[in-house]
């Protein structure tokens, strides 16, 4: 019914603009131009408009553009008409929460920088969804460029790490990321101490993280920077999340708050 309702206000008001102020025989320019298109398809025309025609036209032109108006409105509400942003988070299609959780799978082992990913934004994120930003982009970092490495994580050498693993908020606005190193043993907790004591907490656009805090698990480094509850939150999670999957896990260090 609303459909029906629309498709005689349209029609309504594109008849109005087509015939509005017009005589309905013409005999000026439209010579031979039956249907008003300015075009002299055959030799039928008889110089005489043929408003029928142009009604007809009208209809179907108001029903198309009524059927493309409801077509993109149930796209919009079924979710279909997606807006690819980035990978706006690095995984895939984004959901509500900004976990981007359907392209994780949750993990038993960490034995790669994948694994790690996945037990981020699967094993931990899915514990703690309400403290995560809404969006989140969790992404590998490269190794081979050390002066962007230095930013983000305060590490000054790769010595000794496998992969580096940065989720953080997209906006500039929101203090919180999470980082993860995987390393070969040799070194780890000179690296926990490291990048505890190098990483910056302002990193961000006007906002200071107010709490910095890290844990060890076997070889691998978590530190978590955010507000005070959120690090607490999600530390916790780190932990549970942890659990089965990994054979130690550390006591949490609070580097700052």
């Amino acid at each position: 019914m609303k459909r029906l309702v629309i498709l005689m206000v349209i029609t309504t008001l594109m008849l109005t603009s087509c015939f509005g102020g017009r005589d309905e025989d013409v005999h000026d320019n439209t010579l031979g131009d039956d249907n008003g298109d300015g075009m002299i398809e055959d030799g039928t025309d008889d110089g005489v408009r043929d408003d029928n025609n142009m009604l007809s036209d009208v209809t179907d032109g108001a029903e198309t553009l009524l059927n493309d108006i409801g077509n993109g409105m149930d796209n919009l509400m079924n979710g279909s008409e997606t807006n690819d942003r980035n990978d706006m988070m690095n995984n895939g299609t984004e959901t509500g929460d900004g976990t981007n959780e359907p392209n994780f799978t949750t993990v038993d082992k960490v034995r790669s920088a994948d694994d790690a990913v996945n037990f981020i934004g699967a094993n931990v994120y899915s514990m703690c969804r309400d403290v995560i930003p809404i969006m989140t982009e969790t992404k590998i970092l490269s190794k081979d460029e050390l002066k962007s490495l230095t930013y983000n994580t305060g590490i000054a050498s790769t010595e000794g790490i496998h992969d580096i693993i940065l989720s953080e908020s997209s906006l500039e606005s929101f203090s919180y990321s999470l980082l993860m190193l995987r390393t070969d043993g040799t070194n780890t907790d000179t690296l926990q101490s490291e990048v505890g004591s190098s990483i910056n907490p302002e990193t961000w656009l006007g906002v200071v993280a107010e709490k910095v805090a890290s844990i060890k698990l076997d070889n691998d480094i978590v530190l978590v920077m955010g507000g005070a509850e959120q690090v607490d939150t999600i530390m916790n999670s780190v932990v549970m999340a942890a659990d089965g999957v990994y054979d130690s896990i550390g006591e949490v260090i609070s580097v700052l708050g």
